[in-house]
């Protein structure tokens, strides 16, 4: 139970930064580099955390909870393509932004209610 509530909370944060990024997409300013990196490096640490537990949880299985990590897994993709066209300098459109983003925070909710109400 512990490794859930430090999976939730990282994906928490990558998604609080995410937010963040967001915000800095679109009034066309740069963030930072630490934030920059923040993200993914959360993002990649709740997933490792959010794969311990769906793999090692002896209890009920809980859908919600493990669709909310199938939906963050998907948006590892969107976040690898992203990362493709930043390191090829190709603008990143806006919609697969915000679909990534959408993936996140409906991937989170779900996490939260397999968690706690499920």
């Amino acid at each position: 139970m512990t490794s859930a509530i430090f999976g939730v909370a990282t994906a928490s944060a990558a998604v609080l930064i995410g937010l963040v990024l967001l915000g800095y997409r679109l009034t066309r300013k740069r963030p930072g580099a630490l934030m920059g990196w923040l993200h993914p490096v959360l993002g990649g640490v709740s997933l490792g955390l959010l794969y311990w537990v769906t793999l090692t949880w002896h209890g009920p299985r809980s859908l919600p909870f493990d669709a909310g990590t199938l939906v963050l897994t998907l948006t590892l993709a969107g976040g690898g393509l992203l990362l493709a066209l930043r390191l090829n300098r190709l603008p990143r459109p806006l919609l697969v932004i915000l679909l990534h983003g959408g993936a996140a925070l409906l991937g989170l909710a779900l996490i939260l209610v397999g968690l706690f109400l499920g």
